[in-house]
């Protein structure tokens, strides 16, 4: 399995705030993963290490 981390930077969080506001999504995650489907046509699976 591929492992990829995605940062984003606190100049780009804004714009991931708005993206999560608009859609009344739960999290930050949420609006991440919508955005990555958009721009790859599918669902990233991820999981937490926390």
């Amino acid at each position: 399995m591929e492992i990829t981390t995605i940062s984003v930077s606190p100049e780009n969080a804004d714009g991931l705030r708005a993206v999560r506001d608009e859609r009344n999504l739960r999290s930050m995650d949420a609006a991440l993963e919508q955005l990555l489907e958009k721009a790859y046509g599918e669902t990233p699976t991820a999981e937490s290490t926390n």
